[in-house]
């Protein structure tokens, strides 16, 4: 089980993407936001360009990350529809 702090938001949370979460079935991680989980195609208000899909506030996502953290994007962008 793996947690990842992908991006800060407008309001100064930040997103993290998991699979710690209720909401995270089978292993899947879900990017929690203000509390809330999404998936790869929920619409999240961002505060600065309105609605975006989640996949694109954690695609941009880089820096060192551990090997958990990399398995645990892996998984994020497979389920995007994306190659790592």
């Amino acid at each position: 089980m793996t947690t990842l702090i992908c991006n800060r938001n407008a309001s100064g949370g930040y997103m993290v993407l998991t699979d710690e979460h209720a909401s995270s079935s089978y292993g899947h991680p879900v990017l929690i936001s203000n509390g809330t989980a999404h998936g790869p195609l929920d619409l999240i208000d961002n505060g600065l360009f309105g609605c975006v899909a989640a996949k694109t506030e954690v695609l941009a996502t880089r820096g060192l990350l551990t090997d958990h953290e990399l398995d645990l994007l892996r998984r994020w962008r497979a389920a995007c529809g994306s190659t790592p």
